[in-house]
């Protein structure tokens, strides 16, 4: 590198470059040498270093062996009250649902419903809320899964469903290997480890079915299990609804 400053040096005194001239350029490229050195030695401790994303998922569960331990959701508003399983009426329904915004089994984000979209895409949003050691949820996990592939979701109905309560004892654990072998196609959000998204959303019974209009207004939650018949009866209902009928 000083080679180079030497060079500059003799070329100058070759061209009788004077002696201000000559101290100038041998400066300048003496902090060029120097800049030179900070982008190449910044560029060799990024990539030799590991990105650590604190207080994010850091990848997904299937590179990510703590991907369940630390899973994160963003969430905004007021909780919906427990379903009341026993109750005639839902004190949920009418009422706007929270800002969530959870994390997928691919590692990206998944909003719920947000306001920036208020009414624009027409569609019911159907929430599957399972747990991956409940008997129940296994079962429906696996019927509706071969409903899925036989057939078709109407345009004006989008579908998630919420893995929650996780618990690395129980059956079915890890949960993304049992959505794997259930052949399950539809996205799935991973809720915290304290099952936030699942409390705001007033869900403590395992299958439930949380319902919300384009506008974010619960329309409708079932708690435990429904079936293929009790799935497609739901879905022909929020079909008429968005053709002009009432979900019944």
């Amino acid at each position: 590198r000083f080679r180079i400053i030497n060079r500059w040096w003799d070329i100058c005194k070759m061209i009788k470059a004077s002696t201000v001239f000559q101290v100038c350029l041998v400066v300048i490229s003496f902090l060029g040498i120097l800049a030179f050195n900070a982008c190449f030695s910044e560029s060799e401790d990024f990539s030799s270093q590991p990105v650590k994303l604190q207080g994010q998922t850091l990848s997904t569960p299937y590179e990510d062996l703590n991907f369940y331990e630390y899973v994160t959701a963003s969430i905004g508003g007021k909780s919906l009250p427990y379903i009341n399983n026993g109750g005639i009426s839902d004190d949920a329904v009418g009422l706007k649902v929270p800002y969530i915004e959870g994390t997928l089994l691919d590692g990206s984000k998944e909003i719920i419903f947000d306001d920036s979209n208020f009414g624009l895409d027409s569609q019911s949003t159907v929430i599957i809320v399972l747990a991956h050691w409940c008997p129940y949820c296994r079962s429906e996990v696996r019927e509706l899964s071969k409903y899925f592939i036989e057939n078709e979701i109407p345009e004006t109905i989008r579908m998630i469903s919420l893995v929650t309560s996780v618990d690395p004892a129980g059956v079915n654990y890890p949960p993304h290997q049992w959505f794997d072998e259930e052949g399950w196609s539809i996205p799935v959000i991973v809720d915290t480890i304290e099952s936030d998204i699942a409390h705001y959303l007033g869900v403590n019974i395992f299958p439930s079915f949380v319902i919300i209009d384009e506008n974010g207004i619960v329309t409708l939650r079932l708690a435990g299990r429904i079936g293929p018949e009790g799935f497609k009866s739901l879905i022909s209902e929020l079909d008429k609804r968005h053709l002009g009928g009432d979900i019944k």
